[in-house]
């Protein structure tokens, strides 16, 4: 792994550093997750039928082929 860095950073130091200093993926995570508690958000989770997810899918697509859970959220309370 070292060796891959080394071919990446190419002698740039600020490189190397940066390479060196990068948060894993969990970290990323616990994060985000952190910031989204602080915003006083909350993870919600559901069961749906696999009709159910597609009909969400056509009304309100989302990002990657997904449902915007924003738009569905905004819809069910009218906002």
């Amino acid at each position: 792994m070292l060796n891959r860095l080394a071919v990446l950073a190419r002698g740039n130091e600020e490189r190397t550093l940066e390479y060196l200093t990068m948060k894993s993926t969990a970290e990323r995570q616990a994060a985000m997750k952190a910031r989204r508690q602080a915003e006083g958000q909350v993870k919600v989770a559901l069961w749906a039928g696999v009709d159910q997810l597609e009909a969400l899918k056509a009304a309100f697509p989302g990002p990657r082929g997904g449902i915007d859970w924003q738009a569905v959220i905004a819809r069910a309370l009218k906002r």
